[in-house]
């Protein structure tokens, strides 16, 4: 038996049963819902802290837009999701649709995490963030 059918068989008593069996039967999920998932696997079942990062800018009801911070540090192109395992290990996992793309700021965050011998993945399903997880020896 394998971690999946384990997940899947146990899922059911999650609130987020409905994400990954939408994922199983091969509907097409928006990055929100599969962010969701992963962080409720990452969280729940992994027991890893994890969060969501926020990187959209700050609302301005004046101008209706998104302001982008002009803080010398805030740096573009961080993955959605960070995670730390128990054992110390820092995850970056950029969430993306079946047919999302990354930005060239996403890819040059990528390089530097890499570059820093940093632990950083692309998922487009909680599978891929377990196979990441095993390649990473999680």
């Amino acid at each position: 038996m394998d971690i999946r059918d384990v997940l899947h068989a146990h899922i059911s008593v999650r609130r987020s049963v409905w994400v990954y069996r939408a994922y199983s039967s091969g509907e097409l999920m928006l990055e929100k819902q599969i962010e969701k998932a992963i962080l409720n696997y990452l969280t729940t079942w992994c027991g890893f802290f994890a969060w969501k990062n926020h990187t959209t800018g700050i609302y301005s009801k004046e101008r209706k837009q998104f302001l982008k911070s002009r803080n010398k540090y805030a740096i573009k192109g961080v993955a959605d999701i960070i995670a730390i395992t128990h054992s110390g290990k820092v995850l970056f996992i950029e969430v993306k649709s079946k047919k999302g793309r990354m930005s060239e700021d996403q890819k040059l965050f990528e390089e530097k995490v890499k570059e820093y011998k940093g632990h950083y993945v692309v998922a487009r399903s909680v599978d891929d963030v377990m196979d990441f997880l095993n390649e990473v020896g999680v």
